[in-house]
């Protein structure tokens, strides 16, 4: 999972994403954050509602069908719900 933020706050959503899942950095990133066009990544998690619709956009018009786009809420729902089940 990668986060893509260049357009919001860069530091929270990447301190809240290290304490509830898997996480890497992009080697530009913090300070330095840069577009990646999801290079390499599978999954890319997102703290901006207009960067998830212009991300899922294009992977949905790229047909890349095995691309995840996620919003930051999300990914913390599901933690949230996995940890209530305990």
């Amino acid at each position: 999972m990668f986060p893509h933020g260049p357009t919001v706050p860069v530091k929270e959503p990447r301190e809240i994403l290290k304490r509830v899942n898997r996480f890497r950095e992009m080697p530009r990133h913090g300070e330095y954050t840069f577009c990646c066009g999801g290079g390499g990544a599978k999954e890319i998690v997102v703290a901006c509602p207009f960067c998830y619709a212009m991300l899922s956009n294009a992977a949905r018009g790229l047909n890349l069908e095995n691309f995840k786009i996620k919003e930051i809420t999300e990914t913390l729902g599901k933690t949230i719900m996995i940890l209530i089940s305990w």
